[in-house]
């Protein structure tokens, strides 16, 4: 079987190549500030919120004491009842003078509730700049100054490089090793290879561009709106910037059953919205090239195929190692890893069965280019027809 040998080392080659390839970019990228601006626009940032997540006020508090000259905080969160907003309204009551503000309520545009929630607040804004920045981001005091590192007048989207940080508990290591691994090497891969996309958990992007391009409700019928945007800022023949300084994602305590529905979902948000992402992406992992590695190697002798099997993991460890330790400073548990490691296929062939997610409350189906309708919310009840977005 000739032919089949010729794949398996074809694929093998291939997957070797981009670790390798990819987790030197990665940590060149890092090592590499990127053009230093002196400009200092004001910026809006907009943090849309449900829920507490962990570490919640002390990620929030980063925001009061960014080391820039001007710029906003707008909170959001669709209702009065959500518990994030005690904790905004702590942070606010100790920090009287901070430009910061909470607004409640959402304006119903699409079945995206992250778009809802943002409506109010990108509306509320003042400045032509503007930043959404997740809940479980924590900021550098320089922070914006990496995003305007990379900003210019033909880029359309500024998209963080996120990184994972102080993950706790099996869950939480699980999330931090693959978010500084593969999340983090594809993200560097992807920018490299002209296949660049946004990732919502920071996206900084002009006012005016998001005008002309219908406003933020329009891409408020997708799952994935980050992506979605960014998309659109291609067809206006801009381009997608990724900050060399990495962004910190603050993970804290997560169950196994916490990553797995995390990753489950944004794997059927990666099957609909980019397919030919998805379903080439199961062979990236130490696992599937082990196997890939003792299948090109066994024609030889089964020893060899052992061999061969043990020694990609090897290398495998060994960079996710040192994208870890560059992009986080910490070490990687190898024990750990390998449980990781074992997972994500399992993962990627449930997402692969998968139509429906379920995203803070919000049960959603998936439909075409990564579109989505609501189905029931979290009493049961139907939820409403929206308007168009486009």
């Amino acid at each position: 079987m000739d032919w089949f040998q010729a794949i398996t080392r074809s694929l093998w080659a291939l997957n070797i190549i981009l670790l390798i390839g990819g987790s030197l970019a990665s940590v060149i990228w890092i090592k590499t500030r990127g053009r230093k601006t002196t400009a200092t626009p004001p910026i809006s940032i907009l943090k849309p919120l449900k829920g507490v997540d962990p570490g919640l006020y002390d990620s929030l508090e980063t925001f009061f004491n960014l080391d820039y000259p001007q710029y906003e905080v707008i909170f959001s969160v669709a209702n009065d009842q959500d518990p994030a907003v005690a904790v905004v309204r702590k942070l606010l009551s100790r920090y009287p003078n901070a430009p910061a503000q909470l607004i409640i309520g959402e304006e119903i545009v699409g079945p995206n509730p992250k778009v809802n929630n943002l409506m109010r607040s990108l509306g509320a804004s003042q400045y032509e700049l503007v930043v959404i920045s997740d809940s479980y981001i924590r900021a550098s005091r320089d922070y914006l100054q990496t995003l305007l590192d990379v900003y210019s007048p033909e880029i359309g989207t500024v998209t963080g490089l996120r990184r994972g940080y102080h993950g706790q508990g099996l869950g939480g290591k699980l999330e931090e090793y693959h978010m500084n691994a593969f999340y983090l090497r594809w993200q560097v891969l992807g920018q490299l290879l002209k296949l660049e996309f946004v990732v919502g958990s920071t996206m900084m992007f002009a006012r005016s561009l998001c005008d002309r391009l219908g406003g933020f409700q329009g891409v408020s019928e997708y799952a994935s709106e980050d992506y979605a945007f960014g998309e659109a800022c291609r067809r206006q023949g801009k381009k997608i910037a990724l900050s060399h300084t990495p962004v910190t994602q603050y993970i804290g305590q997560k169950s196994v059953r916490d990553f797995w529905y995390r990753h489950h979902r944004w794997g059927t948000i990666r099957k609909y919205a980019a397919p030919q992402v998805f379903f080439i992406e199961w062979q990236h992992g130490a696992v599937p090239a082990g196997i890939l590695a003792y299948f090109t190697f066994a024609a030889i002798s089964p020893e060899a195929g052992l061999a061969a099997l043990a020694a990609n993991s090897t290398i495998w460890f060994m960079f996710d190692f040192l994208v870890e330790r560059v992009a986080s400073g910490a070490w990687l548990n190898p024990g750990i890893w390998l449980i990781k490691e074992l997972i994500v296929p399992f993962n990627w062939l449930h997402a692969i069965a998968s139509r429906h997610i379920v995203w803070r409350g919000n049960k959603l189906k998936l439909l075409s280019r990564g579109r989505v309708q609501a189905m029931r919310d979290q009493t049961g009840e139907e939820k409403q027809k929206f308007p168009s977005a486009s």
